[in-house]
C-alpha cells in the first residue's frame, strides 16, 4: 500500500523478502514502493551496490521513503564516506514532502545531535509532531519520551503516558515496554505491576529484549506476581539471546547460587563475561567492588576465563586484586 514503511529493518529475512520483492518488482517494474523495498531486501542483506540502486530509483521515481533510506547510507556511511550534511539535507527533502518517515528520522538528527549536527531538541519535537500527526508510531513514542524526560518541553507525565499509549496501539515496541516502565513506577498513573506486567508481554511478544530483561526481573524478586525462579531464568534467557546484557548480567546470578536451575559456576562466569561484553556497567562494577556478592567457585571460574581470554595470567584463588580487576577492565574494553 502507498506510504507502507516495511516491517522493521531488523526483522527482515533477507532471502525471502529479497525472492518476493524481485517477483514483485519484476510484475509491477513502475510500482516505486515495491522498488525501495526490494533495495530493503538487499540492505538487509547487505547487499549495499543493489540496495543503493533501487533505493536511488525509488527516490527517482518519486518515492520519499527510498531518498530517507538512501540519506541514512550517508549518515552512517554504509557503503562510503559519512557525509552527515548530505544525509541531513536528504532527510529535509523527504520531510518537507511530507514523509513521515523521514520527519522522525530528521527529529532523531537534531535529538541526538548527531554527527556534529547541533543538539536542537525544539526542531526534533517539531519533526516529530509532523511524523506522528499522520500516525507513525515511532515518533509518537518518542514524544512520550520527550514529556517524560522534560527534553524540549515541561515534563508531563500525562502526556507521556498518553503518547506512548498511542504509539503502543499503533504497535509500536517501545512504547509497549515505556507503557510497562510508567505502571511500574507510577508515571502518570497509579502504580500498577499486573497492568506493568501485560504491556511487557506484549513488547517480549514482538521480540523486546528490554521488556523480556524486566519480566525476569518481575519473577526473580516477585513484584506483581509469585516470586519464581525457573520463569525468571526463562525470560532471562530469552533477553539473553535477544542481547540484553542486564539479563546475561542476572543469569549469572541465578547459576551462580543455583535459582531456578542447578549451581553451575562456569556458566555463572560465561554469563557475567557477556555481560561485561556487552557493555552492562553495573555487573563490571558489582565484580570490582563487591567480590562477596559471588561464590568463591564463580571468583575461580570467572579468574579461569579471564586466563583464557589472555588478560589475566595470576592464580586461580578467587582473590579480586588488582591484577583481576585490571583483566575485567580488559574484558569491558573489547566490548
Amino acid at each position: 500500500m502507498p506510504g507502507f514503511l516495511g516491517v522493521n529493518f531488523l526483522k527482515i529475512d533477507s532471502a525471502r523478502a529479497l525472492t518476493a520483492c524481485a517477483q514483485a518488482v519484476n510484475e509491477n517494474p513502475d510500482d516505486m514502493t515495491l522498488v525501495n523495498m526490494l533495495g530493503r531486501a538487499h540492505d538487509a542483506g547487505r547487499n549495499y551496490v543493489e540496495a543503493r540502486r533501487n533505493y536511488q530509483k525509488a527516490a527517482d521515481g518519486g518515492n520519499m521513503y527510498g531518498l530517507t533510506n538512501l540519506a541514512w547510507f550517508s549518515i552512517y556511511g554504509t557503503d562510503g564516506p559519512v557525509d552527515i550534511e548530505k544525509g541531513r539535507q536528504m532527510f529535509e527533502q523527504a520531510a518537507n514532502a511530507g514523509n513521515s518517515y523521514a520527519q522522525a528520522s530528521l527529529g532523531w538528527l537534531y535529538r541526538e545531535g548527531y554527527g556534529g549536527v547541533p543538539q536542537d531538541f525544539a526542531e526534533a519535537l517539531k519533526w516529530y509532531q509532523l511524523s506522528a500527526d499522520q500516525g507513525y508510531a515511532n515518533a509518537m513514542a518518542t514524544i512520550g519520551w520527550f514529556y517524560r524526560e522534560g527534553n524540549g518541553v515541561a515534563k508531563d507525565f500525562d502526556q507521556s503516558l498518553s503518547w506512548y499509549q498511542k504509539a503502543a496501539e499503533g504497535g509500536d515496541a517501545n512504547a509497549m515496554s515505556s507503557l510497562g516502565w510508567a505502571y511500574q513506577n507510577g508515571l502518570g498513573t497509579t502504580q500498577d505491576y499486573a497492568e506493568a506486567k501485560k504491556w511487557y508481554e506484549k513488547a517480549a511478544n514482538v521480540g523486546d529484549s528490554y521488556s523480556m530483561a524486566l519480566l525476569g526481573w518481575f519473577y526473580d524478586v516477585g513484584n506483581g506476581v509469585s516470586q519464581d525462579y525457573v520463569q525468571a531464568r526463562n525470560w532471562y534467557e530469552m533477553a539473553a539471546n535477544a542481547g540484553s546484557a542486564y539479563a546475561m548480567g542476572n543469569l549469572s546470578r541465578l547459576y551462580d547460587f543455583g535459582l531456578g536451575t542447578r549451581a553451575d559456576a562456569k556458566e555463572a562466569a560465561r554469563w557475567a563475561a557477556a555481560s561485561v561484553e556487552g557493555g552492562d556497567p553495573a555487573k563490571l562494577q558489582e565484580m570490582k567492588t563487591s567480590p562477596n556478592n559471588f561464590t568463591p567457585a564463580f571468583r575461580k571460574e570467572i579468574q579461569a576465563l579471564l586466563r583464557e581470554r589472555g588478560y589475566y595470567s595470576g592464580p586461580l584463588d578467587g582473590d579480586f586484586g588488582a591484577a583481576t580487576q585490571n583483566a575485567m577492565d580488559r574484558l569491558a574494553k573489547k566490548s
